[in-house]
């Protein structure tokens, strides 16, 4: 199929307009939680070692903390895989990052 310069610089135009209407939520920052061993917490600050165990994403930090604390706390597949423990080797932390 091909297309005419004219209808393919409408286009453009269109996709552009669309674009730069677009509300900025469409591009606000959106955060994710991770998990990571207790002694590996300094690698995980480098982005290093996270596991992102959830697809969610959330709107701001505050939020990503509250509600993945919350399936942290709640869901028994993530405490089995994950576990928080009084033992550094074995225990889990959690937190959110910007992705």
């Amino acid at each position: 199929m091909i297309i005419s310069k004219s209808i393919l610089s409408k286009l453009v135009m269109l996709i552009c307009l669309i674009v730069l209407t677009a509300p900025a939520s469409l591009y606000a920052a959106q955060w994710k939680g991770y998990v990571c061993k207790v002694m590996e917490f300094r690698q995980c600050e480098k982005g290093n070692k996270r596991i992102y165990p959830r697809l969610e994403r959330y709107d701001d930090k505050e939020t990503c903390y509250e509600e993945f604390e919350k399936i942290y706390e709640t869901d028994p597949e993530m405490n089995r895989l994950y576990p928080q423990t009084t033992n550094p080797r074995e225990s889990y932390i959690f937190g959110c990052v910007e992705d």
